[in-house]
């Protein structure tokens, strides 16, 4: 179970110090500048100058983590640490909990967001080669007999042969977003490609 503290940090030598708090999920007041060494950037330059702090004191240990946040915000804010010159502390906001990752929702975000942004441009790059590659491929071994086009050296080309044709274009947008969950996929499927099995909408697994 973690003990979440509150704690005291110095340099007797130069009468700089630094309160802060920690709150993770494997806190323990042991741990202090033995394994943790704070979070602060001002701290780690400082300590790259001076060393480490002769003084290290726990201050206040919690069971709960808002409650050691919400006491670390206390101090700061009654003593003013953030204009004191003899402390590091560059704020007197309170901490901010790391917030519980939500799978779906964080899937919902990046769907949402153009192609362009949901990839680097050299992994966009990457898969239109391999599409193109597929495409030329596929088309030279007789895969899409379905209005095949001429031209397969290009794929915007083809692609653009393909999508003039009206009856193409009213195929294609026939398809529609099913989910199977059995298979546990999600599928566009034409009308005649639906079975059973196969339930409208789309569902992420």
């Amino acid at each position: 179970m973690p003990i979440y503290y509150t704690y005291l940090i110095g340099w007797s030598n130069t009468s700089k110090f630094y309160y802060g708090v920690r709150y993770a999920k494997n806190a323990h007041p042991s741990e202090l500048f033995i394994t943790y060494f704070t979070s602060s950037k001002h701290v780690k330059c400082y300590r790259k100058k001076y060393g480490n702090p002769d003084i290290v004191k726990i201050r206040k240990t919690f069971n709960d983590r808002k409650d050691a946040i919400l006491w670390e915000y206390k101090v700061l804010n009654k003593l003013n640490l953030k204009e004191n010159k003899n402390f590091l502390n560059a704020t007197n906001n309170p901490g901010i909990p790391p917030a519980k990752f939500d799978r779906y929702k964080n899937l919902q975000k990046w769907l949402s967001l153009p192609y362009e942004k949901r990839y680097t441009k050299k992994y966009i790059e990457k898969r239109r080669e391999i599409s193109r590659k597929t495409a030329i491929r596929m088309h030279q071994e007789g895969v899409f007999t379905y209005n095949k086009p001429e031209d397969t050296t290009n794929y915007k080309i083809a692609a653009k042969k393909r999508w003039s044709d009206p009856d193409f274009k009213k195929r294609q947008k026939s398809r529609k977003w099913y989910h199977n969950d059995v298979l546990m996929k999600s599928k566009m499927l034409l009308p005649e490609q639906i079975t059973p099995d196969w339930k409208k909408g789309r569902k992420y697994y």
